[in-house]
């Protein structure tokens, strides 16, 4: 829907033309030809209504469930929660996450996506806010005007603590956070 997205769009599709990829010509590597032939192309997307149709029409579509909440709960024990713990700087035993806390984020904060992208997130901004009670003097004021939360550690987050960790965004389910 953009000049580059329209140049990326056609980037690909000249790619996926069988009648010309035998001598692709990119502009980094002016003076090689790549034959991309029998190369095999693997695009994803979140919108099918957004992909432009010559470029639908020379692709072989699969269709993919997504998780189911006990699924989600693995994913996040086992992949996200760790690599979110490194990038924060927290031990293992620091913050522990019941799987009930994980069910209410995942039924009430990811809208209800197949994937884990807004779970991720939740995720990120519960362990980014803890960090900050970890950082912050005993006697600060800086969540002064929010819900505020004991915080100790090591520190369960329960379902009753969600709320106070995670804001939802006005116009819809997804929360208001940054990503790490």
């Amino acid at each position: 829907e953009t000049p580059k997205g329209e140049e990326i769009t056609g980037i690909l599709t000249h790619l996926t033309d069988t009648t010309q990829n035998n001598c692709f010509h990119d502009k980094y590597f002016a003076n090689m030809d790549f034959d991309l032939s029998k190369s095999l192309f693997i695009f994803s997307y979140n919108d099918e209504s957004k992909v432009n149709p010559v470029l639908k029409d020379r692709m072989y579509r699969i269709h993919t469930a997504g998780y189911v909440t006990k699924e989600k709960i693995i994913i996040a024990k086992k992949y996200l929660i760790p690599k979110i713990e490194k990038n924060v700087n927290f031990k293992s035993e620091d913050i522990t996450i019941t799987d009930e806390a994980l069910i209410k984020i995942i039924d009430g904060f990811t809208d209800k996506e197949k994937g884990v992208r807004n779970l991720k997130r939740c995720l990120e901004i519960i362990y980014t806010k803890l960090n900050l009670y970890r950082l912050m003097k005993p006697d600060s004021k800086l969540f002064e005007k929010e819900n505020t939360i004991n915080v100790t550690f090591p520190f369960t987050v329960t379902p009753e603590v969600i709320n106070k960790l995670i804001k939802l965004g006005e116009t819809s389910n997804v929360p208001f956070g940054m990503y790490i």
